[in-house]
Parts: structure tokens; sequence; C-alpha cells
């Protein structure tokens, strides 16, 4: 299992992170499966799930 944040990368905007590499290389390997999650899996404190909407916001400028 690899889990990881595919918006949370620290790399030059050109560069391409480990993770989103690899959900590219893999997404079509028979028996390895993604699954995505969202604000709405996302159990905390309201306050939290608008910041993580106001960088998905940001995150889809791009």
């Amino acid at each position: 299992m690899i889990t990881g944040d595919p918006g949370q990368v620290d790399l030059p905007k050109r560069a391409i992170s480990g993770l989103k590499e690899a959900l590219l290389v893999l997404k079509d390997v028979k028996g390895i499966g993604m699954i995505y999650l969202d604000d709405k899996d996302v159990i905390r404190h309201r306050l939290v799930k608008k910041v993580i909407s106001a960088y998905k916001a940001i995150e889809n400028q791009d």
C-alpha cells in the first residue's frame, strides 16, 4: 500500500512527484487499484475541511 497526498509537493512546478509518477505508470497494471479520497472523506473539524478545499482550489488552477 502506498499512501500520499498528490497536492503536497515541494518540487519545482515542472517536476513531477514520485507519487504522481507512480499513479501514471501503474494506472493500467492489472492487480493494482487506486482509491482517491476528497474533502467528503475527511472527518475532522469543519475548519480543516475549509482549509483542504482552499488548497484544492489553488491546485486546480495549475
